[in-house]
């Protein structure tokens, strides 16, 4: 799962280091970060799809 720090919040990981403000994945079944889910410490991030065009689709 991915998620980030929710706004206005500091988190450390378990090894008391911050987190950053950048997205990053965890395991959800991880007691540690289940707790800062429910707390609202971390918040899920929407995955991103990427488009792919059809090979030749950029020619006219």
């Amino acid at each position: 799962m991915r998620v980030k720090q929710a706004e206005g919040r500091l988190v450390r990981n378990q090894l008391g280091q911050p987190v950053g403000t950048k997205p990053f994945e965890i395991n959800e079944r991880d007691f540690f970060w289940a707790a800062m889910i429910r707390s609202g410490d971390i918040v899920p991030v929407p995955e991103t799809k990427a488009v792919v065009k059809p090979a030749g689709s950029d020619t006219k």
